[in-house]
């Protein structure tokens, strides 16, 4: 059921600190979050925090957008942790 990752992800959690226990948990959190809410929140500009956001194309299966504000482009995972994360949510 679960892949050799998984357990070897498992012995490494239990080797970290407490600290870095609680951020990898909040962590989580966050792309559970992100994952569910995928769809059905409303985007604001990481930027400027404006809500007048258009699409802006797609980079791959990834959607873009643009603020009409600031004329900046970003997805929606934009200063999450998992901005930089390779893999599909």
């Amino acid at each position: 059921m679960y892949s050799d990752n998984y357990f070897k992800i498992l012995e490494n959690i239990k080797l970290l600190s407490n600290a870095a226990k609680r951020k990898l948990l909040i962590d989580i959190s966050i792309l559970i979050n992100v994952s569910n809410n995928k769809e059905t929140t409303e985007l604001i500009c990481p930027h400027c925090k404006n809500k007048y956001i258009v699409k802006n194309g797609k980079n791959k299966e990834t959607q873009r957008y643009l603020c009409k504000t600031c004329k900046k482009s970003f997805v929606k995972t934009t200063n999450t942790p998992i901005f930089s994360s390779k893999k599909n949510l």
